[in-house]
């Protein structure tokens, strides 16, 4: 094992004490589920894989990508899908012209939300909750922001 491998190993085993502290999860418990999940009673015998496994299994989302990061905050914006509502592409679109756009210095949803209340004259509850036209006002005024 390299030295970088054992600092991650060593880093893993750490995040994984401290969600089993923020969960609130007793020894007792914690080499329960090692013992079920994975046959060993410490966590200190599991490799990278499994100790990653194991951080996921105790809540830790560092691991995500950045995609489905983004596909999650999307689905989060997505209140309603009945007629007549914004659709998951428009959305998506939406969301991802303005994380790519070069004038907007306030990226994030807030920044978002506080231009559909400029462009629309209202704060939609969710981006899903805006009508297809809404939708498309909110793709033409990013797209031709300058």
């Amino acid at each position: 094992m390299t030295p970088k491998q054992r600092k991650f190993r060593a880093d893993l085993i750490q995040i994984i004490h401290i969600l089993k502290a923020e969960k609130g999860i007793d020894d007792e418990m914690y080499r329960a589920i090692l013992f079920e999940r994975y046959g060993v009673d410490s966590s200190t015998l599991l490799d990278i894989d499994e100790l990653k496994d194991f951080a996921i299994i105790l809540g830790y989302k560092g691991f995500e990508t950045r995609k489905a990061k983004a596909n999650r905050e999307i689905e989060s914006h997505i209140e309603t899908t009945n007629r007549g509502t914004s659709t998951k592409t428009q959305i998506a679109t939406i969301l991802k012209m303005w994380r790519n756009s070069k004038v907007v210095r306030n990226k994030d949803i807030a920044g978002l939300l506080s231009y559909c209340n400029r462009i629309l004259g209202y704060i939609p509850f969710s981006l899903g909750m805006m009508s297809k036209s809404d939708a498309s006002k909110m793709i033409n005024a990013i797209k031709n922001l300058k």
